[in-house]
């Protein structure tokens, strides 16, 4: 049985103090919510994985070194991968609409090209947040939902709060229950 500790739940996530959401209209605000909503949980789910002591040599790791070195190359390695099956799909879809492989080739280069430039590969969780002993990305997700995110983790006490109840497990003896932390966007402008 894995025993975790008490919730601890995160300041919420806001994106509705940033101009770029602010300048999106409400289908993409819908689909942006919906993206943050999404890599929030798999934040969450992997955090709430760690027990006390693996979260608290991580964030200790990342106090002293900052991004795991081997994070580098792990996330250009899975950019490269994802890109070539991006590219290969594309270039399927083209050449069975009846485009000649040359040509195919060419144009799926170019789309698979574009869709990478709104990609991140994604660390659940983050380095910041727990995630230094994992430098593997888990997936890809939007650009602009990983760098708020991301960014956000050192305000509003949100990292702090998280050390705190590590620590808090582990000064009582509790260093090997499993985090539990609540982590979702905010529901509203001036909703924190």
């Amino acid at each position: 049985m894995t025993i975790k500790a008490r919730e601890h739940k995160v300041p919420c996530f806001h994106p509705f103090d940033k101009k770029k959401f602010m300048r999106m209209n409400k289908a993409d605000q819908k689909a942006y919510l919906k993206e943050m909503a999404d890599q929030l949980k798999r934040q969450e789910n992997s955090i709430n994985n760690l027990t006390a002591n693996e979260y608290k040599v991580a964030r200790d790791a990342f106090r002293r070194a900052n991004r795991n070195p081997a994070a580098d190359s792990a996330q250009a390695s899975a950019r490269r991968r994802f890109e070539r099956e991006v590219r290969d799909g594309i270039k399927r879809t083209l050449q069975k609409g009846g485009m000649g492989a040359a040509e195919a080739k060419t144009e799926a280069a170019k789309r698979a090209s574009s869709v990478m430039d709104k990609l991140a590969a994604l660390h659940d969780p983050d380095m910041v947040a727990g995630g230094w002993m994992h430098p593997d990305p888990t997936g890809m997700g939007r650009r602009d939902v990983n760098s708020s995110i991301g960014g956000s983790w050192n305000q509003d006490g949100r990292v702090t709060g998280m050390d705190r109840e590590a620590q808090k497990a582990i000064d009582s003896g509790n260093g090997s229950q499993k985090m539990n932390v609540k982590l979702e966007p905010c529901r509203g402008k001036g909703i924190r």
